[in-house]
């Protein structure tokens, strides 16, 4: 009985003068939950001590968080090596077809010319892998331009993108700038937008839409078929 009572007294006192929570007197006392909760029941606590549980409560919620978005960027991390070895080395095929389907999908797919927009770093460098080694297309063939907002900085924004790509900037041309005011966009891209046209490519426009025509008759075709 004596060791209770000593045990009561502290945790008196933590909770009281101190204004621990109950796990926190669990640590330093190794007392179940629910005695400190018979002992501790009529104490009141001020409300600075309350709001010291407040923002402890609030600070372990956030470092909970933080640990499982760390757990789950490791696995994320993990699942993202896997794939990337499973994919391996393109044959050329591969790469040709891979390289149609990216532009099937973000192509231009009416005019007379090949012609590509997006904001995606890796995806212009993979396209214009694909442009000058897929199609064979010489380098003063490309055309350029950029789309960005007011406030950025035109000049930085081409040199990132003719680094990127290895178009000169003397090949890029007039800029589009949008103004303010235009659209519900907050965050701006970076880098803005990149427009890659390639001159005199009417003929090799047409034979683009007719490979892709030919992946629609072998698989999708024989998809519906089923």
């Amino acid at each position: 009985m004596k060791r209770d009572l000593l045990l009561y007294q502290r945790a008196l006192f933590l909770r009281k003068k101190k204004g621990y929570s109950y796990n926190e007197i669990r640590a330093e006392l190794s007392v179940a939950k629910s005695t400190l909760s018979e002992w501790l029941r009529n104490v009141v606590l001020s409300p600075e001590q309350k709001q010291r549980l407040i923002e402890k409560q609030r600070s372990c919620a956030w470092n909970l968080g933080e640990w499982n978005r760390e757990k789950r960027q490791k696995e994320i991390n993990v699942i993202r090596v896997a794939a990337k070895k499973e994919i391996g080395c393109f044959s050329e095929r591969e790469f040709f077809i891979s390289g149609l389907m990216l532009y099937w999908a973000e192509g231009s797919k009416c005019g007379n010319s090949l012609q590509i927009c997006n904001a995606d770093p890796a995806l212009i460098q993979f396209i214009m892998h694909w442009f000058r080694i897929g199609l064979k297309i010489s380098d003063d063939r490309f055309t350029a331009s950029i789309h960005y907002h007011e406030g950025q900085n035109e000049d930085t924004i081409k040199e990132f993108w003719s680094k990127l790509t290895n178009i000169p900037l003397t090949q890029f041309v007039k800029s589009f700038k949008k103004p303010p005011g235009t659209g519900h966009r907050k965050h701006y891209l970076q880098w803005g937008v990149m427009r890659i046209r390639i001159r005199r490519s009417g003929d090799l426009f047409h034979s683009v839409a007719g490979w892709k025509d030919g992946l629609i008759k072998d698989r999708i075709s024989g998809i519906n078929s089923k």
